[in-house]
């Protein structure tokens, strides 16, 4: 059963044979697809409202003394002798470090140390009985200084000169660490190592 058998029982042959040449009777079975697009207005609010979205990770948090967790851009700013840990949420926020217990920033931990006559935010690259912790020299913007922070409050920051006389002393209540470091079996670049030894004392 042809489609033309079929149009021929609707219309006149004399008709169909018109109309059924190939130069004016085509189906063309393949459906047009016409894109979607976007009005410009909508496209334009659409933009808008992106941009005025806040900015900062989800992540990014400040705990203060109290234990109340504010949320927002984090950022940290030298005020004289202490850090202000600035918050950008809802509105904005200045607190002052000590007044803070810990903050996430970018996936990274930071906590408030005080140290050399001053009380800043150190990033934690090492949680334990003895961390290790990242800060910001005087006058530098990026943190490459290191500093050994032991619970109990003793602290030393990591030399580039005399590591072995320092470092071993440092950590002396572990003597065997202590004959290792002194003998230059561990040195600086096994600082990981050291630091991991030392808290499975």
């Amino acid at each position: 059963l042809t489609l033309y058998s079929c149009l021929n029982q609707f219309f006149p042959c004399a008709l169909l044979n018109t109309i059924a040449t190939p130069n004016v009777f085509q189906l063309n079975l393949k459906p047009k697809i016409y894109p979607l697009k976007m009005p410009k207005i909508w496209l334009i609010i659409f933009v808008a409202i992106q941009t005025s979205l806040p900015c900062f990770s989800q992540e990014d948090f400040v705990v203060n003394q109290r234990g109340d967790t504010l949320r927002g851009r984090i950022s940290f700013q030298q005020v004289g002798k202490i850090e202000q840990v600035i918050v950008k949420g809802e509105g904005k926020q200045s607190i002052s470090a000590i007044q803070v217990r810990m903050a996430s920033l970018k996936g990274k931990i930071y906590k408030p140390v005080q140290f050399s006559a001053s009380v800043q935010m150190m990033e934690v690259i090492i949680d334990g009985y003895l961390s290790l912790l990242a800060f910001k020299p005087p006058n530098l913007m990026s943190y490459d200084g290191r500093l050994l922070l032991l619970r109990d409050g003793r602290m030393l920051e990591v030399p580039s000169i005399g590591f072995k006389k320092h470092v071993g002393s440092f950590l002396s209540d572990n003597e065997e660490l202590t004959k290792q470091i002194k003998n230059g079996e561990l040195d600086h670049k096994d600082l990981n190592k050291i630091i991991a030894t030392y808290n499975s004392f």
